[in-house]
């Protein structure tokens, strides 16, 4: 016993009233596999939006109410009924059943890159590099209420803490280590409706660049290999440290280095050197535990 077909029919309904409330309806044909199918079989399939579930227009209103009617008695054919409201919030009894409330706003970070938009690096004339460039960068914040039956368990753990996979919510995607934990707080017992709850207030930012931290390349020393005669005989390669010397002249400003440690000279015959902007690094050190983000109350 179960739905085999299913498609939404044209024709939604909307209507607005003077306080602002936006009400919608959206009509829906299904078919059973036999005509003694129940209701709950045709709301419980799975494209059949479910309570409190978005408007896929994301209009910020969500599922309310659905009916699902037989056309006729012992027939394999319903239609379905489902109604969304932009004022959810006063249409649900019980207070822990309620959509989080999440409001957006923007805010500039400042990064360090190594090269600009063009893939130039920031050099001078006679390619030394600059002081470290910092560029800012947009991002988004999410300023979260919603409300738990008591204090999370994680509540302590997730402060300052990353995502470690990909999260969406709210029609906003973010990638692994996008998001971070900024402030978390939950306020004391309220009774609404017959129960007991407290409010969780979560902000997360956002930023593409991440938040680990990020530092290019560059250092007043670099590696080089040396070659060490053992007493046996054999030849073993030794690393050591040495000062770099631009023009025979100690560096005042830490210079660039490649993957392996080694001083990166980007001009070759006084132009700068396509290959040698290719090696330019930016290294990258966990400073923020990363978490599991799709334990939170994001929907």
């Amino acid at each position: 016993m179960s739905v085999i077909s299913w498609r939404e029919l044209p024709g939604e309904e909307y209507a607005e009233g003077k306080d602002g409330v936006r009400e919608y309806r959206r009509k829906f044909l299904a078919e059973t596999d036999t005509g003694f199918d129940s209701a709950d079989t045709v709301k419980n399939y799975y494209e059949c939006p479910q309570r409190w579930e978005l408007h896929p227009s994301g209009l910020n209103a969500r599922v309310i109410s659905r009916r699902a009617t037989q056309q006729t008695k012992g027939g394999r054919f319903w239609d379905v009924e489902v109604f969304y409201t932009n004022d959810f919030h006063s249409e649900v009894e019980n207070p822990l059943e309620r959509p989080p409330i999440i409001e957006w706003s923007s805010v500039e970070y400042a990064i360090a890159v190594p090269t600009d938009l063009d893939g130039k690096p920031f050099v001078s004339t006679s390619g030394e590099p600059l002081a470290e460039v910092m560029v800012e960068s947009p991002g988004l914040v999410a300023n979260i209420s919603v409300n738990v039956p008591e204090k999370p368990t994680w509540f302590r753990r997730y402060l300052n803490s990353v995502n470690n996979g990909a999260v969406t919510f709210d029609d906003e995607s973010f990638q692994k280590g996008e998001l971070r934990m900024k402030s978390l707080s939950v306020s004391g017992f309220v009774f609404d409706q017959g129960v007991w709850y407290r409010q969780l207030k979560m902000q997360l930012q956002s930023r593409e660049d991440g938040w680990q931290k990020r530092i290019i390349n560059r250092g007043y020393y670099e590696v080089y290999e040396k070659k060490v005669k053992e007493k046996n005989g054999k030849t073993k390669k030794k690393y050591e440290y040495k000062q770099i010397k631009i023009d025979g002249t100690p560096a005042v400003e830490p210079q660039l280095l490649d993957a392996d440690g080694k001083y990166l000279d980007l001009l070759k015959d006084g132009v700068l050197d396509p290959e040698q902007l290719q090696k330019v690094v930016v290294l990258d050190f966990k400073v923020r535990h990363d978490r599991d983000y799709s334990i939170l109350p994001l929907k």
